[in-house]
């Protein structure tokens, strides 16, 4: 968990209730570069909304660049490629500062 991250999260402007929830959550379990791999299922329970509801915050807040996706795949058994667990990054460069990559993105400067 990072501090830095949920504060800065707290700060963003994420045009609507349940966005701001899923921002603070994804930013409640980002590493200290602002990553975090929580599942749709675990995210969508915490939230206590549904799936495609988690689906369709995560492109707008995308859309909105408070984060970044990372889809990732994995060789299977068989030799197809499957999708693991997506990253999510915030876009923040210096977390004890709260600088945000985005210019006017809400953190403190």
């Amino acid at each position: 968990m990072s501090w830095d991250a949920i504060a800065w999260a707290s700060q963003q402007s994420a045009g609507s209730s349940t966005n701001k929830l899923l921002l603070i959550m994804l930013a409640n379990y980002a590493d200290e570069s602002g990553g975090s791999f929580p599942s749709h299922r675990h995210l969508a329970e915490k939230c206590e909304c549904s799936i495609s509801t988690i689906e369709r915050c995560l492109k707008d807040l995308a859309a909105r660049e408070l984060v970044e996706i990372q889809h990732r795949f994995e060789n299977g058994i068989d030799g197809n490629n499957r999708q693991t667990s997506n990253i999510y990054r915030l876009p923040i460069v210096n977390m004890k500062r709260g600088v945000s990559k985005k210019q006017g993105g809400g953190g403190s400067q």
